[in-house]
C-alpha cells in the first residue's frame, strides 16, 4: 500500500498548489481500491483529493 501511495504521489503531486501541504493517510477502504483497480485506481482518488486542495486554496485566496 504504501508504494502505490508513494508511487501515485509522485504521479500527481504536481497537481499541487504552491504553498500547499497535505498528509496522506490509507484508510481500509484504500486497500480496496489498490486490490481492485491498482495503481490507475490510486492515482485517481489521489488525483480527486488533490483536486479539493486546490479548489480549497483557491478560495482562501479570494
Amino acid at each position: 500500500m504504501k508504494r502505490l501511495l508513494r508511487e501515485a504521489f509522485a504521479h500527481e503531486s504536481s497537481g499541487l498548489p504552491d504553498g500547499v501541504d497535505i498528509v496522506v493517510v490509507a484508510r481500509p477502504e484504500a486497500r480496496v481500491v489498490a486490490e481492485s483497480d491498482g495503481l490507475d485506481g490510486i492515482r485517481a482518488a489521489l488525483a480527486e483529493l488533490i483536486g479539493r486542495a486546490r479548489e480549497r486554496a483557491a478560495g482562501e485566496r479570494r
